[in-house]
Order: structure tokens, then C-alpha cells, then sequence
């Protein structure tokens, strides 16, 4: 099985690449705030994983779902909202399949927690609305 650190920092990369790609091919300044944002928390995250600064990745974790959340109201362009949606089926099944969030097996604590699951999950149905019916 794939280590969990060396999945997430492959994660992080590739989405760092097309976060950017999206900014760059932007008009929506809304958008491209949000996505800047998003790209710092990406290579933060890098950052706290290769430096073993499991405290930054806690806060990472909570900002990357807000930044979610937010994007429900921000996101429009459709390229984004398929990003996002490919994003969290990863996140779901990567917390099936490691039992628990990427984010706290790195700073090697337990926080198995169906409840953020749920609250994933419901962000993917909207975020799936989203990209079909507006």
C-alpha cells in the first residue's frame, strides 16, 4: 500500500500545478483570490509535511475546508468546481482507505470523525449540483 505522506505530498503538488493553471487563465477576481489562497495552503502544507510541523497542518486541514465551504458561493467556473469535486471523492476515499484524515495520520494523531465525513460528503452533492444545474 502507498505510504500516506508520499500520496498527500503527490496530492498537494498536482493540485498546486492545476490551482495555478486555473489562476493564470482566470478573469473572475473572486476566483482567482480564492484559488491564490488555496495554492499558499497547498505549498504550506508541503512545507509543514517535509519540515515535520504537525501543528500547521491541523490549521491547514480546517482552512482547506472552509476554503470549500466559501467556494459554494464563490466558485463558478466549471473547471474549478470539477477540480474541487475530483478533490473531495479523493478525500473520501483516501480517509477509507487509511482510516482517518490524511491530515492527522501526518501529525500521527486519531481523529477518526464521521461527522467531517458527512460534511464532505454534503459538499460533494452541492458542489455536484452545482456543475449540472447552474
Amino acid at each position: 500500500m502507498i505510504n500516506p505522506i508520499n500520496f498527500f505530498l503527490i496530492l498537494l503538488f498536482v493540485t498546486n500545478l492545476y490551482t495555478n493553471f486555473l489562476v493564470l487563465n482566470l478573469d473572475n477576481i473572486n476566483e482567482k483570490c480564492l484559488l491564490i489562497f488555496s495554492s499558499i495552503l497547498q505549498i504550506f502544507a508541503v512545507i509543514a509535511i517535509l519540515i515535520n510541523y504537525s501543528k500547521s497542518l491541523t490549521i491547514v486541514g480546517k482552512l482547506y475546508c472552509l476554503v470549500l465551504t466559501i467556494g459554494i458561493y464563490i466558485f463558478n467556473n466549471k473547471n474549478i468546481i470539477k477540480m474541487i469535486i475530483i478533490l473531495l471523492i479523493i478525500t473520501l476515499i483516501s480517509r477509507l482507505i487509511f482510516n482517518n484524515c490524511l491530515f492527522y495520520i501526518i501529525c500521527e494523531e486519531e481523529n477518526i470523525n464521521k461527522l467531517s465525513d458527512i460534511g464532505y460528503f454534503i459538499l460533494l452533492i452541492i458542489y455536484i449540483i452545482k456543475l449540472y444545474f447552474y
